[in-house]
């Protein structure tokens, strides 16, 4: 009988910042509600919220936070580095770290950016 190779563990995909030249990933939390609802009611009809949870702003933020769970769902809060704007929200969802699989979406960004 053949043996399987052993196999490394697989870390989970856990939240944490990320940085780049001209934006930056943050955890979404509480504490940022406020600035995205501006940010979202700013932008009016123009925004297209790409979520399976229809409806208000309050809905899809709540269901966002309340989502937050390694290998699950590690939604991000896109802001601009130069001066700490809000430009939108992404996601990590459809987790499989057996796979080294996820799906990135949910995504909205104010068009203004």
């Amino acid at each position: 009988m053949l043996e399987s190779p052993p196999t490394k563990p697989v870390a989970p995909v856990l939240p944490c910042l990320l940085q780049g030249r001209f934006v930056r990933l943050e955890p979404l939390a509480e504490h940022h509600r406020e600035g995205l609802a501006a940010l979202h009611a700013g932008a009016g009809e123009r925004i297209f919220l790409n979520s399976p949870f229809p409806g208000s702003f309050k809905n899809y933020f709540n269901t966002a936070l309340s989502s937050c769970k390694a290998d699950v769902h590690v939604p991000f809060v896109v802001r601009r580095q130069k001066d700490d704007a809000f430009i939108g929200m992404t996601r990590l969802f459809d987790i499989f770290p057996n796979n080294r699989g996820l799906e990135i979406g949910w995504t909205w960004y104010q068009p203004n950016f």
